[in-house]
């Protein structure tokens, strides 16, 4: 029976913060990040701040271990104004942290070494490892930028950054979670994201993948998995995302094998995910610059009625 979900629209935790709040699984993620070996949860002193909030998200994990002011940040949609939110971030932690008279000592005062990681995944094409920099949104570049923020944007779709999963189970389960609600959502394009949670969910715990956190946490993963995955405005960019591929496709289809082919290849693909007979007709126009009579011959023969 499919499970009823009432979400809370107010501020909520994405799966990500729920699966790495509990201190074993945040230290051995950053274990994987760094190649430290530490094995005391407790030596890490968490700090996050409580009212920052993306999209009515709460996505940030913000802790000290080692003399490293640490912030980790899970995002799916690429944001390259990140390196500006982790300045204003940090520079609240060390506000709440060191304000006062010590700042105006003649000694120097000692502060943590801020690390900002951005733990991407998104459905936008990305490599691995990319970084952001505070300096590329100055209005006037500089060799030399007296302040810099950069953000380490890390791609954690499954597939991506191999070594790092082996090194962090949890981090590994979390993009093999997202990735099968991903394919059921393609494949399946009468299921509502609630379906399409829920069955993921039972394959999961079936096949030992975040069983613990599913088990125990089911409604609330539900809740915080339905909010990400905003029903129409997801489905909407897939599909264009798709529709994107399936035109460059195209086009290199009809430069390698031939235009009817490519013609073929591009109908035939916006027709499965949905498109009707006249916006094709328009795609097959801009794409390949025929006439009129070609585009209704190659309509007639490969649109399938």
């Amino acid at each position: 029976m499919q499970e009823s979900v009432t979400i809370n629209r107010t501020y909520k935790d994405r799966l990500f913060k729920i699966i790495f709040e509990d201190k074993k699984e945040l230290l051995s993620l950053y274990n994987a990040l760094t190649g430290k070996n530490y094995q005391n949860p407790d030596e890490l002193e968490i700090n996050t701040i409580d009212d920052v909030i993306y999209m009515h998200l709460k996505n940030d994990m913000s802790f000290i271990l080692d003399d490293w002011q640490n912030l980790f940040e899970q995002q799916s949609t690429f944001n390259p104004n990140q390196p500006l939110r982790g300045f204003f971030y940090f520079a609240d932690l060390y506000k709440v942290k060191y304000f006062g008279k010590k700042i105006y000592s003649t000694r120097l005062l000692k502060i943590p070494t801020p690390q900002y990681i951005v733990f991407y995944n998104g459905t936008a094409s990305m490599p691995d490892k990319k970084e952001l920099r505070l300096s590329d949104a100055f209005q006037q570049p500089t060799a030399q930028p007296d302040i810099e923020v950069v953000a380490h944007m890390l791609n954690i779709n499954y597939g991506h950054n191999k070594e790092l999963m082996e090194r962090c189970r949890k981090l590994k389960e979390y993009a093999q979670f997202i990735d099968i609600i991903r394919h059921y959502l393609k494949e399946n394009k009468q299921w509502s994201n609630e379906q399409a949670i829920s069955k993921a969910i039972d394959d999961c715990i079936k096949n030992n993948i975040l069983r613990d956190i599913l088990q125990k946490e089911r409604l609330r993963v539900m809740a915080s998995i339905l909010s990400e995955f905003d029903e129409v405005g997801y489905k909407e960019m897939i599909r264009q995302e798709a529709y994107e591929d399936a035109y460059e496709d195209a086009y290199e289809d009809a430069y390698e094998e031939g235009v009817e082919y490519g013609v073929k290849t591009l109908i035939e693909f916006v027709q499965d995910i949905g498109y009707t007979k006249e916006d094709a007709t328009t795609l097959v126009k801009q794409r390949f610059h025929l006439s009129d009579d070609a585009i209704n011959q190659y309509m007639q023969k490969f649109w399938k009625n």
